[in-house]
């Protein structure tokens, strides 16, 4: 091969990644941008939620900790809370969105769940380095994706396993 195209070959692998780089580093700061730029304020409605998807989440908690006290469908439908969801729901993936969506179905039994919730409310609040860090990961990792199989992957996860390697399986199950 001349030495001219190796140069021409090298070139154009530097230059590649040059572009590639700094695409990221543009695509992270634009993300970062909109994050602060909405933090605080009332999220768009979006008319195309899928709430099948969204609910499987709490479908699956009531399934599996029945002695939790939850709203019942009537309720939820008479307090129009799917509107009250979409009023509130700033979540950057459909995880988040899961569990708003189930946070707002379950009635806590305590206190101290609230606590808890209030405490990273207050954290976030007053760090917002850190929970600019969280939302980027968090969005730029999960996003959002309906039926994405994350919470069946969680409360049954023999039935994913075994489709993707049963000899892992095996030995974790």
């Amino acid at each position: 091969m001349p030495p001219t195209f190796i140069i021409f070959i090298a070139v154009t692998t530097v230059v590649s990644i040059l572009i590639s780089v700094i695409g990221n580093i543009s695509s992270k700061r634009k993300q970062i941008a909109m994050l602060n730029a909405n933090y605080g304020k009332p999220p768009v409605a979006d008319d195309y939620i899928q709430f099948d998807s969204i609910g499987r989440y709490a479908q699956y908690t009531k399934t599996h900790n029945p002695s939790r006290q939850r709203v019942d469908s009537i309720t939820w439908d008479d307090l129009e809370m799917n509107k009250v969801f979409n009023r509130i729901n700033a979540c950057q993936t459909s995880v988040g969105e899961e569990y708003l969506y189930n946070c707002l179905h379950e009635l806590p039994l305590n206190g101290e769940a609230l606590t808890r919730r209030e405490g990273l409310i207050h954290f976030f609040a007053n760090n917002p380095e850190t929970r600019l860090a969280v939302q980027a990961l968090l969005s730029s990792r999960m996003g959002k994706e309906n039926y994405n199989g994350l919470t069946a992957l969680m409360f049954a996860p023999e039935m994913y396993c075994g489709m993707i390697c049963p000899e892992v399986t095996a030995i974790l199950l």
